[in-house]
């Protein structure tokens, strides 16, 4: 047991090198941004774990799949903090009572400096950004203009779900996600690779036709490739519903960071999805 939990944390914490290689650069960027071969080579660093975590994939599934994600996550974005945009130039919406102002990004000797990185690094939709999208920021007349007046026009409807129905919310996505990995381990893990097969030529014979081995094999492996991709979103909508979880049920309760509230954590898919909307887009003058 002792040794799982080791080999979990070492894991988490192998996961976590490359948010510390950029971070550390926004952390510094100042210093940073006037040598072009040092922000080139942050990238390059992220490029090379992602190299190395894909090669050396770890036990645990459902780390490999986090591995797989993050080595094509962690190069984009670094390249796209540390080299396409400017991160001095980006503004925060920061809470002032019940409405909203817009925050400059903190100096290198501001404390909030890190807790914006944090929430650029964890935040890539950039919700509650000035870069972000604008169809899930607060109702605009809450947000304080540059001038210090209120825009004039308004949100239709409620804008932000309960923070009891969004804990719900999420625990039921999470919920989802386990199972739905509980039942792709119990049966389509490679030693269980019969137990699909044999499902197959059951439902075929039941239909009246007789499968080859060389079929029910080709059949099995379209199967499996159909439920890594419906995996591949039933882990990332998981993985988005566990930090919703944690910033609303627990950052709401010790800081006043708009990280905490509901509104800053839509849903992640469109369409197709295994969770409902949390958000009402429409707008009126």
């Amino acid at each position: 047991m002792e040794s799982e939990l080791l080999v979990i944390t070492i894991s988490v914490i192998w996961m976590g090198v490359p948010f510390g290689i950029y971070g550390l650069g926004l952390l510094l960027y100042e210093h940073l941004v006037k040598y072009d071969r040092l922000r080139y080579g942050c990238c390059g660093l992220s490029v090379l774990y992602s190299c190395y975590s894909v090669q050396h994939p770890s036990a645990g599934p459902l780390f490999n799949y986090m591995t797989g994600f993050m080595a094509i996550y962690h190069p984009v974005r670094a390249i796209e903090l540390l080299i396409v945009s400017n991160p001095l130039s980006m503004r925060r919406l920061r809470k002032v009572g019940s409405l909203y102002c817009w925050e400059s990004f903190p100096p290198p000797n501001d404390i909030r400096r890190i807790f914006c990185i944090i929430d650029l690094l964890a935040n890539p939709r950039a919700i509650g950004w000035s870069h972000g999208p604008v169809s899930h920021l607060p109702p605009a007349t809450l947000i304080i203009s540059e001038g210090g007046a209120r825009t004039s026009w308004k949100r239709v409807g409620d804008w932000k779900p309960s923070r009891r129905s969004f804990i719900m919310t999420q625990t039921r996505r999470i919920l989802i996600a386990y199972l739905w990995f509980d039942m792709y381990l119990a049966v389509f893990a490679p030693k269980k690779g019969l137990l699909v097969t044999r499902m197959i030529n059951n439902v075929s014979e039941s239909l009246g036709a007789q499968l080859t081995i060389a079929t029910s094999h080709e059949i099995y492996k379209w199967l499996g490739r159909v439920v890594r991709i419906i995996s591949a979103q039933v882990f990332l909508d998981g993985s988005h519903a566990f930090f919703s979880l944690v910033a609303v049920g627990i950052i709401s309760g010790i800081s006043n960071d708009i990280a905490g509230e509901t509104w800053a954590h839509p849903t992640l898919f469109g369409g197709f999805r295994l969770s409902s909307p949390n958000l009402k887009g429409k707008y009126v003058a």
